[in-house]
């Protein structure tokens, strides 16, 4: 009789993860080298390396965003390279954790292996969420710091709980304001069970304040006009026009079909069922916050749905939670039938919308052509004008110290005392720059460069346009262009006074 060879459940179960791993590195090494440029990539690469060479966010160079990005991703960059390429690598990672966390925790809680493991594709195949969270952005690493932060409702003591809670909340905060929402609601569970021990209520108040202190007051101690403006005042003044809520939120649905379906049938099921398992609570918190961070984002700018992208780990893992963990009836069929739904749902709503927002091969090797191009034909001391401090990195050259943020560097809403001080570039400075030819070489993408202006992002008048145009063809010329980028070097003839 032959003897049939069994395996233990732990080896089924890594061997379902490295399988889930390997799935989601294959999509996610295809967007890296597939997914569409975005003007913010470069700008946050250049804050790490500013900031890890020893440089402070808002005093010495202008940083729209809370200032524990470039530390936390600096620290990591600086053992391999501080170029796009590198940062979407790294917000692989992020990534890579995030679902390994969120799959450890639902085994914990009684899921079966096929039912975490759809849970987990349900954000794989959510294309445009992965997109968002891979390409170099904040997007990454703050939902990461979120779940973490949500990990901490398990805690048995409410004490170290609240601790924990607070330590990755502001943390994550301190990468993307906007996600304070979602913090606030997590916080709240513990928040709840210390007040019904009659604890105290310093447990609640002294840990987000001792936090918040250590890790971000320093910044606005440094400079605090320029922290204002750049953490809060900056996208307040900024005019671009809202656009209605409904049309918003359709975007966001389009973008993540499937999870917003599991999202709604958890809800059900829990009412339905009358689910009291010992971690229903924990993963209706964690889908509360989500689905409250996203509508809170949603509501208060209604510019773009990708906002909303950092708490859909947090809805995965409540939504999965409350229809997969062990006290939970065991109507396994509708369950994997819902979970599979959703995967389809968002495989064949990506496959049927717009995959041009996220998808455009060639920006990583344009990158790399322009920058090696650019190396090649400038001195290393080399002073360099762009709208993609990417093509800086990637060279290995300077730019100008007023045009950190890139495309988002230059103004013409303030007085040039000011805008020197925020340390932005007036129009009439950039101008006197390219009329004076004071740099070695231009790199403008092909796209937009310099067109708006920030904060407001009004279009800058034909006029302005038409001059820069004009001064750019009298003292530069073109040297190298490709999908992405031109690359100008200064005439023979033209000089700096």
């Amino acid at each position: 009789m032959i003897q049939l060879r069994t395996y233990s459940p732990a080896l089924k179960t890594a061997t379902l993860a490295i399988a889930a791993l390997a799935i989601f590195l294959t999509l996610a090494i295809w967007i890296i080298y597939n997914g569409r440029a975005n003007a913010d990539e470069g700008f946050y690469a250049l804050a790490s390396k500013l900031a890890i060479s020893g440089e402070i966010p808002y005093r010495d160079f202008a940083y729209t965003q809370m200032p524990l990005l470039p530390y936390i991703q600096g620290a990591f960059l600086h053992w391999f390279e501080f170029t796009v390429e590198a940062q979407r690598w790294l917000n692989v990672f992020w990534s890579s954790c995030l679902l390994g966390m969120i799959a450890w925790r639902l085994h914990r809680s009684g899921a079966a292996q096929r039912e975490w493991a759809q849970t987990l594709c349900l954000w794989i195949t959510a294309i445009p969420i992965v997109y968002f969270s891979i390409i170099g952005k904040t997007y990454g690493l703050a939902q990461l710091l979120l779940v973490i932060a949500a990990l901490g409702l398990w805690l048995t003591d409410p004490r170290r709980s609240l601790c924990h809670i607070a330590l990755f909340g502001v943390l994550a905060i301190g990468c993307r304001l906007t996600v304070a929402p979602a913090v606030a609601a997590i916080y709240l569970y513990p928040t709840i069970r210390i007040l019904r021990q009659k604890t105290g209520l310093l447990w609640v108040l002294i840990p987000p304040l001792f936090f918040a202190s250590a890790l971000l007051c320093p910044f606005f101690l440094l400079a605090p006009d320029n922290t204002y403006f750049w953490t809060w005042q900056y996208h307040i003044l900024s005019t671009l026009p809202k656009r209605p809520i409904i049309q918003v939120f359709g975007e966001f649905t389009v973008m993540a079909p499937g999870l917003l379906l599991v999202a709604c049938y958890s809800l059900w099921y829990g009412i339905k069922s009358k689910s009291t398992g010992k971690h229903s609570t924990h993963y209706l918190f964690c889908l509360g916050a989500g689905l409250f961070g996203a509508a809170v984002n949603i509501i208060t700018t209604s510019f773009y749905a990708e906002y909303a992208v950092m708490f859909t780990p947090l809805i995965l893992l409540g939504a999965g939670g409350l229809i997969t963990q062990e006290s939970a009836p065991r109507e396994l069929a509708p369950k994997q039938m819902i979970l599979l739904a959703g995967c389809a749902l968002s495989l064949a709503i990506f496959c049927l919308s717009n995959k041009d927002r996220y998808i455009r091969p060639g920006y990583i090797e344009s990158v790399k052509a322009a920058g090696a191009h650019l190396a090649q034909c400038t001195a290393p001391n080399a002073l360099v004008i762009t709208s993609m401090p990417e093509i800086l990195l990637q060279a290995d050259r300077q730019g100008h110290r007023q045009l950190a943020m890139g495309c988002f560097s230059v103004t013409g809403d303030m007085p040039e005392n000011q805008a020197t001080t925020l340390g932005m570039m007036h129009i009439n400075q950039l101008l006197l720059e390219l009329y004076q030819g004071s740099a070695d070489a231009l790199v403008l993408w092909n796209g937009a460069n310099f067109e708006y202006s920030a904060p407001s992002m009004c279009y800058f008048t034909k006029e302005t346009h038409k001059l820069t145009a004009e001064t750019i063809k009298r003292n530069y010329e073109p040297s190298f262009s490709n999908r992405y980028f031109t690359v100008l070097v200064r005439k023979p003839t033209s000089s700096v006074p």
